[in-house]
């Protein structure tokens, strides 16, 4: 009974996230006036105006042009009436701020939804997010000094949005004499996609970073942070960082080095696809601990590493690499490279394929790993390319692992698990886009009809409350048939339930 209630509870604050009754919808026009009621027909001109009369439930509707202004909104929803702020067209409104100075968006109210805008050549952060529970979909971001998309606040999710060319105070210059590339290193490296310090309960999710003078996707001194999903490239200091944080999922993203792309070379070579580190910062102790790397592919980059420890107390407490396909590793060097501390602890590299060397470190275990496999193509940066062909040396021989319920693709794992970021005959696909397009656009995943949700217990295509209802009516009981077994455990438990709610909350 104290379990239902728990149960109940966890329900009612599920409906209380999908609620939000009523809204007024607000316009901003380049061709509007700050005296107008701000309606479809009477625009507002300036985003200050429009930030001052936003209560939560409120949309705000930008129409397309270029802005000269700052978008900050300082106002704050609730949990059940978000503020949204939108773009009207298909074309995404410019945020430029470079006769003005300043950051071009920036959230500092808490519960925001903010989608489809372009910042670009703002002196600070190009998104900078200083608030709580806030949505930001679909933003392009580049030709900007310092972070593209900036959190600092707690419950933030940041999806299907592009940063490029940002940090340009780190931009090179090519020196003809010396036929090569100069940067000037300003003293910070700056991220596409940042989550900083205090921030926690962050999800980044189907985004693409690529080309930035700094990291690519980071957290520093975060907690409970999600990085899946994404495509970060060619950023010159790190792909994906993990900082000084506790609690990370890194999982089902593709990171891939170019060859030809050396105005990213740093020191001479590309970056790492997946870099952990313990950097020392005042007032802080030594947290990086709890960090789970798996389903993710790496591509013609630098490994998967720990660099070490900045902190006399640091170093790498219970970590989990499992399930990655690391391949074409640049130079020879190591596909996972763990530094020794004192402090390393619980560490797990399982089930990985790699063309290049592993060095545990201090306080690892490293079990089931392959150098060679079989795919159904030539490896590229393509993701679709690392899947197992039949045959394959990694088909069932991993071992199973309790985090690793997914596939690179969402495509459950069995019993007799693979090794490397895919199961074999997997139908999933992500929403990675291939280095030969241009990464302007998103693609969202998309489920075949062949495909069982994970949490579906009646496989309508939909984890809602009705697979609830079923789970409730399975629990703990000896049927035949058990569809809310996600876990083909043999019994419907609490195991079964957190694979639903967190199937439901995705959904």
């Amino acid at each position: 009974m104290k379990m239902m209630r728990v149960v109940v509870l966890v329900i009612v604050g599920l409906f209380g996230l999908r609620s939000g009754v009523g809204a007024t919808e607000y316009y901003v026009s380049l061709g509007g006036n700050d005296v107008n009621n701000g309606g479809s027909g009477a625009p507002f001109r300036t985003f200050k105006k429009a930030n001052s009369v936003l209560v939560g439930g409120d949309v705000l509707y930008v129409t397309a042009g270029v802005y000269n202004e700052s978008l900050i909104i300082d106002r704050s929803g609730t949990s059940g009436k978000t503020i949204k702020v939108r773009a009207l067209n298909t074309d995404k409104p410019v945020i430029d701020v470079r006769a003005n100075s300043g950051s071009s968006i920036w959230i500092r109210g808490n519960y925001i939804d903010l989608t489809g805008f372009k910042a670009t050549n703002s002196t600070s952060m190009g998104v900078r997010i200083n608030g709580s529970n806030v949505v930001v979909d679909n933003v392009e971001v580049y030709n900007i000094p310092d972070h593209g998309i900036f959190t600092t606040g707690k419950y933030v999710t940041v999806r299907n949005s592009v940063v490029h060319d940002s940090m340009t105070a780190n931009e090179p210059t090519w020196d003809v004499v010396k036929n090569k590339w100069v940067y000037p290193l300003s003293g910070g490296w700056g991220s596409g996609f940042k989550v900083e310090r205090g921030a926690e309960n962050v999800v980044f999710e189907n985004n693409v970073s690529y080309h930035n003078y700094g990291e690519g996707i980071a957290t520093t001194m975060g907690k409970n942070i999600i990085f899946r999903n994404n495509y970060s490239h060619d950023n010159y200091s790190v792909n994906i960082y993990v900082d000084h944080s506790d609690t990370v999922l890194v999982e089902r993203n593709m990171v891939t080095c170019s060859p030809n792309d050396t105005k990213y070379f740093r020191d001479g070579h590309p970056a790492a696809g997946v870099l952990m580190g313990e950097e020392d910062y005042s007032g802080w102790t030594a947290p990086l601990a709890n960090v789970t790397i798996v389903n993710n592919i790496s591509y013609g980059c630098r490994g998967f590493n720990f660099y070490g420890a900045e902190v006399a107390s640091g170093g790498l407490r219970k970590a989990l690499i499992a399930n990655n396909t690391i391949w074409n590793t640049f130079g020879g060097s190591y596909a996972i490279n763990i530094a020794n501390e004192p402090a390393n602890n619980n560490i797990r590299i399982v089930n990985n394929i790699v063309d290049g060397r592993i060095n545990a470190g201090s306080g690892s275990v490293v079990t089931n790993n392959i150098n060679q496999a079989q795919f159904v193509g030539a490896p590229s940066a393509s993701p679709g390319s690392f899947k197992l062909a039949a045959g394959s040396s990694a088909i069932n021989k991993g071992v199973v692992i309790s985090e690793v319920v997914y596939d690179f693709g969402g495509s459950i794992r069995d019993n007799l698990p693979d090794i490397g970021a895919w199961e074999y005959g997997s139908v999933g696909g992500p929403s990675i886009i291939p280095t030969s397009v241009i990464p302007t656009t998103v693609v969202t995943v998309t489920t075949t009809p062949s495909q069982k949700l994970l949490g579906d217990a009646n496989s309508d295509g939909r984890v809602d409350l009705v697979d609830f209802t079923i789970w409730k009516s399975e629990y703990l009981r000896t049927l035949s048939t058990k569809r809310a077994d996600f876990n083909k455990s043999g019994g419907v438990d609490l195991v079964d339930f957190s694979i639903w709610k967190k199937a439901y909350l995705l959904n």
